[in-house]
């Protein structure tokens, strides 16, 4: 009886599984570079530098909310004035017009291939013991060709970049000092740019002010505790201080 019971336990449980709505998963290419005085200077004043008149740049309410959290998690003060801040912090972000391809698959074709097995029964004996039989066979299935099938694929290009400049100093021909960048590139299906800012910077919060030495992937599920912490969101309890402590790593 109690085996019963944990056979329907699993069934139940391996069902509801498989009814479960699938969290949405993102890859973001993250390319990260510093300076040797990065180290020096924490104390930051945020703006956002796109063009003004550009679609492609269009105002993304949250934005500085959401890079604010960012950077505070990550070690950076905020700077009363901008008289008092060692860093200014430039942010550019927008997504790309739809991007459509044709993509070709070659679907199998399921059909019988031969004989899996044979079978002979004898189905009748004369007087004189001559015997009749029939063969039986079986058949084996698998692929028999292919079937080409086009697919036509839409796709959206969303991009941050972070560039922090020396507050205080300029270079000798008075051009900024830039002390690190960080640019972050999400392309999907996604075209909701609101959606995607959290989670490229959930993405590349670790590298802030570090160097990635090339262009990385960064793959996070949506409701990775490091996007909630961008947006500002609880984070659930269900691993406790664990989920706090991974969000701002």
């Amino acid at each position: 009886m109690l085996f019963l019971r944990l056979a329907l336990y699993c069934a139940t449980m391996l069902a509801l599984s498989a009814c479960a709505p699938r969290i949405p998963r993102f890859t973001v290419q993250v390319d990260a570079l510093t300076s040797p005085q990065a180290g020096q200077h924490t104390s930051y004043m945020l703006g956002v530098n796109n063009e003004p008149n550009d679609p492609v740049q269009a105002p993304l309410p949250g934005s500085i909310a959401d890079t604010n959290r960012t950077l505070i998690a990550h070690g950076f003060v905020p700077a009363p004035s901008a008289d008092q801040a060692t860093l200014r912090i430039e942010l550019r972000y927008g997504i790309s017009a739809p991007q459509t391809e044709t993509i070709i698959h070659d679907r199998p074709i399921q059909g019988k291939t031969g004989a899996q097995a044979s079978s002979t029964t004898v189905t009748s004996v004369s007087p004189s013991g001559e015997t009749s039989t029939t063969t039986s066979y079986k058949p084996a299935y698998g692929v028999i060709g292919y079937r080409q099938e086009t697919e036509l694929r839409t796709t959206y290009t969303s991009y941050a970049v972070l560039s922090a400049f020396d507050a205080k100093e300029k270079s000798a021909m008075g051009n900024p000092i830039e002390i690190w960048r960080i640019a972050m590139r999400q392309t999907s299906a996604v075209n909701d740019l609101k959606r995607l800012f959290p989670v490229m910077l959930a993405a590349a919060a670790p590298y802030i002010g570090a160097s990635t030495g090339k262009r990385i992937d960064v793959t996070l599920d949506e409701d990775d505790a490091s996007i909630l912490m961008v947006k500002g969101l609880p984070i659930p309890a269900k691993n406790g201080k664990k989920e706090e402590e991974k969000a701002k790593k």
